[in-house]
């Protein structure tokens, strides 16, 4: 038996066809306890590695029933996650959860890396490297729910990546822009002259507040879509005139209501 007790608390570990289970027992108070619960963990091991236990769910069946009420729940980003799903569903079929290998997810990845995205381009390897990030959630999910042994996704590597991109607006470019934001397009010169001055993505911009700009400290905190992390930045002369000016006539027309 490999149990081992650390201060008041058992722990299992041992090795299966090169494969290592380790864990702690919290509900074991003697080594006896500790024994039986390691064995019945084997057993439960064994059975699915050797074929004592049926095969698990569908794949897609898996992803709707469980996986995606999750993400919407739990992530921001799970309209990507309902997107990707599609596809999965697509390649894998109605194959079971413990069907598919990691063969299997490498010539997934070969495919998407093949295939031509809506523009007409290929498909960069970053992109299918975050395909393969949630088709390996979905699998780790489907480990925890005790549906396959192990996550295949494990033994397949992501694609290098080199997705290093210069681009700035030259000062004849940047005239030019503003240029055209007169008359019907004149509401878009703040939101462009932050996009420039600031960087944000698309979606920090849009969900920008006045909450979120402090004039004493002349900084607009931005917040991250993916992370609950703030990111301030210190505007330059541009976009503080810009700020100032938005701000006053502001001021104005809530004086004249």
């Amino acid at each position: 038996m490999t149990i081992r007790k650390r201060g008041t608390r058992y722990y299992y570990d041992f090795m299966i066809r090169r494969q290592r289970y380790r864990g702690a027992l919290p509900e074991a108070r003697t080594k006896v306890q500790a024994e039986q619960a390691e064995t019945k963990i084997k057993t439960k091991i064994y059975e699915r590695k050797y074929g004592k236990v049926t095969a698990s769910i569908p794949f897609a069946e898996f992803v709707h029933g469980v996986y995606l009420p999750w993400a919407k729940a739990n992530k921001r980003s799970s309209s990507d996650d309902e997107y990707h799903a599609k596809v999965f569903c697509r390649h894998f079929g109605n194959k079971s959860l413990s069907e598919i290998d990691h063969q299997m997810i490498e010539e997934f990845k070969i495919k998407r890396m093949q295939s031509i995205t809506r523009y007409g381009r290929t498909r960069k390897p970053a992109s299918v490297n975050r395909e393969l990030a949630i088709l390996s959630g979905i699998f780790r999910m489907a480990v925890d729910y005790d549906e396959i042994p192990q996550n295949p996704c494990r033994k397949v590597q992501l694609l290098p990546e080199n997705n290093q991109r210069t681009r700035h607006l030259s000062f004849e470019e940047e005239h030019r822009l503003f240029a055209e934001m007169t008359g019907e397009r004149e509401y878009l010169r703040p939101l462009v002259t932050v996009a420039i001055y600031a960087g944000p993505r698309r979606g920090e911009l849009l969900k920008l507040r006045w909450a979120n700009v402090d004039f004493d400290l002349n900084t607009i905190t931005f917040r991250k879509q993916k992370q609950t992390k703030i990111a301030p930045y210190r505007w330059n002369q541009s976009c503080e005139q810009l700020l100032w000016s938005c701000a006053k006539r502001l001021t104005m027309q809530s004086l004249s209501l």
